[in-house]
């Protein structure tokens, strides 16, 4: 399972996020996470405003980065990495449960999950899987991945 790091840091990150917003009840269910006021994208938020949905599909992409690796596991304690593993929202193998907006500063929008909630004193974040999350396989990503990752990354 390679969802790893990347969901503990954006767990974290999304319950520090969570501390600069308005309290909330325990029970509401947000869809964004901001530290500066609401999102332009509001809460039916679909697509960010600089993607196009009807982009056509498929092809290939061939990027070139100056350098060397060793590991293809990016949280490797000794070794290097290969480039664009890791990165915003997790780079090119690793999606998180929230995702930073690039047009927006200190702004997440829901990618595995498609929402969260805190409780008034924000102790805890929960967040609720989106049913559309899926492994590289088809296989649905469920919350016992995401303990799963939380857990091997402590």
């Amino acid at each position: 399972m390679t969802v790893g790091r990347t969901l503990l840091k954006s767990l974290l990150s999304a319950a520090l996020l969570a501390a600069g917003l308005q309290a909330a009840r325990a029970d509401e269910w947000r869809t964004t996470s901001s530290l500066i006021g609401e999102s332009k994208y509001g809460a039916n938020f679909q697509h960010y405003d600089y993607v196009n949905p009807n982009a056509p599909k498929g092809g290939t992409l061939n990027s070139v980065v100056p350098g060397t690796f060793d590991s293809f596991n990016p949280y490797v304690v000794q070794g290097s990495p290969a480039a664009g593993l890791v990165g915003f929202g997790g780079g090119l193998l690793y999606d998180t449960l929230m995702e930073q907006a690039t047009d927006e500063g200190s702004t997440s929008h829901p990618l595995i999950a498609d929402a969260y909630k805190y409780p008034d004193d924000y102790s805890s974040a929960t967040y609720r899987l989106d049913p559309r999350a899926k492994w590289h396989d088809g296989q649905p990503i469920t919350v016992d991945d995401v303990i799963w990752s939380f857990h091997v990354l402590k």
